[in-house]
């Protein structure tokens, strides 16, 4: 057990370093990155990154992603049309092409602004910390967003690059439970008699509703609904890409869906995370 555990370490620490050294390389134009996403790819194992997406797939979170590898045997599934869109996610080929308002594409504007969305345990920090010294070093304003929608590309004034992080859905979820699931830290924080212990700990079995431990409740601000979600368990890239998923609202989960993913497909850059 313990050498698996050593043996997961060492790889999460070798896909950090050479993120760092990828994204150290970035200089806001195209040539020499696409060289470095290209070694990129190459590191990460086409079975490595086909057995996540499937997991995800399983939960619904972003289905269909099997499909940007055509070696994959459940393939013929997938329309043609799917099977392309896939094959230029930018999980697997990052672009320095500019969104529009119109739906379109750019590639003549240079970024003014780095925006990073943030899903919860998902290497987030590290990652929004890093991106933010990127941002500084090359002079762009820089932007993260964990609680709330999603930003839509095309929507902001200034031209930006848009990057958001994946993690496997069950590790996610289970990485989220122990870090503010098991008590409930916000009321407990300045109890200084509590100790936390097993007998006074939530189960992992009722951590199972798009609000962690209950079901999702948007909150009301000036008499407005408004988007907003912290604890999460499941079907948690959804609501967070969309935004779309206060109960008030009565909006079909599959509508969500198909929000999330035309929005997240229009960013710059997705990294997948071990």
């Amino acid at each position: 057990m313990n050498i698996m555990a050593d043996a997961r370490q060492s790889r999460r620490l070798f896909t950090w370093l050479f993120l760092f050294c990828l994204l150290l390389s970035i200089n806001i134009f195209p040539h020499d990155f696409q060289r470095h996403v290209k070694k990129f790819s190459d590191f990460r194992t086409k079975q490595t990154l086909a057995h996540e997406f499937e997991k995800i797939d399983e939960l619904g979170e972003i289905k269909h992603a099997a499909a940007i590898f055509d070696h994959l045997p459940n393939k013929s599934k997938y329309s043609q049309q799917e099977q392309q869109e896939f094959l230029k996610s930018p999980a697997c080929h990052p672009h320095f092409n500019v969104a529009l308002p119109n739906g379109g594409w750019t590639n003549t504007t240079k970024f003014k602004r780095l925006y990073f969305y943030h899903a919860r345990k998902a290497g987030g920090t590290s990652m929004s910390m890093y991106l933010r010294t990127v941002a500084q070093y090359y002079g762009l304003e820089f932007e993260q967003n964990e609680w709330t929608a999603m930003e839509e590309p095309g929507t902001f004034e200034n031209s930006t690059f848009y990057v958001t992080s994946l993690r496997e859905p069950i590790d996610r979820s289970i990485s989220h439970f122990k870090y503010e699931g098991r008590w409930n830290c916000k009321s407990n924080l300045m109890n200084h008699s509590f100790i936390p212990s097993e007998s006074n700990a939530n189960k992992l079995e009722t951590w199972q509703y798009s609000g962690g431990h209950s079901r999702h409740v948007c909150r009301k601000k000036k008499k407005k609904t408004r988007f907003f979600l912290g604890l999460c368990a499941v079907n948690c890239y959804t609501q967070w890409y969309s935004g779309l998923s206060c109960p008030e609202w009565n909006i079909p989960f599959i509508q969500q869906y198909q929000v999330a993913r035309k929005r997240v497909f229009r960013y710059n850059m997705i990294i997948v995370m071990e």
